[in-house]
């Protein structure tokens, strides 16, 4: 087994775990399923995890180490690496995720204590997604103090993902509302409401008396 093939395998969600490990594992290594020499297979099997869990460690803490530096010169603690030259990246960032997930859940994973806490010491995002629509929340509140209204342009100049984004919500509302899958829920919908949020900007408009920004 080479560092090359353990990283494809940890990439797609490999579990290095039960009895299909410590036969795989154990093949791989050239040892005998003779009965009677089990406790030489036992031991040989016990040395040969071991040295597939310290080199998948030795694996995590090198995409670790990438992410950390990635972060370091952009400056930001969770981002989407969709170009190729971050594909691997990308791929553990979204494993860590799901990882977590399990391991919240007690289910069999290969995250560990330590891994979350040298995660979360560098800012790791578990919930990018959240934590988007809260930093988007928080915009169109001061947006509101400053203008007055929540009618963000869609080609807002001083805050072009939140024009996309009050947009999207609009989208995703109308969706909402013929019934069809929404990634907009009856909380969201609320939240934005209470802060004055406008469902249909034209009609808003209309109303007042067709003075657009």
């Amino acid at each position: 087994m080479t560092p090359e093939r353990l990283q494809v395998l940890n990439d797609i969600g490999f579990i290095w775990s039960g009895t299909s490990l410590s036969s795989s594992v154990g093949n791989s290594y050239g040892v005998k399923d003779d009965h009677n020499d089990s406790k030489n297979d036992h031991h040989t099997l016990t040395h040969n995890f071991q040295n597939v869990s310290t080199m998948q460690d030795q694996l995590w803490m090198n995409q670790y180490q990438k992410l950390k530096e990635y972060w370091s010169e952009n400056d930001q603690c969770y981002t989407n690496l969709k170009t190729s030259k971050h594909s691997s990246l990308s791929s553990w960032i979204v494993r860590q995720r799901r990882e977590y997930q399990k391991w919240k859940l007690k289910e069999k994973t290969t995250m560990t204590k330590n891994r979350i806490e040298l995660l979360e010491s560098i800012g790791f995002d578990w919930s990018p997604r959240d934590s988007t629509w809260k930093l988007r929340i928080q915009e169109l509140i001061e947006y509101k103090n400053h203008h007055g209204d929540c009618l963000v342009p869609v080609q807002y100049q001083n805050n072009p993902q939140l024009g996309r984004w009050v947009s999207t919500q609009r989208k995703y509302f109308k969706m909402y509302l013929k019934g069809n899958k929404s990634r907009i829920t009856e909380e969201k919908i609320k939240q934005l409401s209470e802060i004055g949020f406008v469902w249909n900007r034209w009609e808003q408009s209309w109303s007042d008396n067709g003075n657009v920004r």
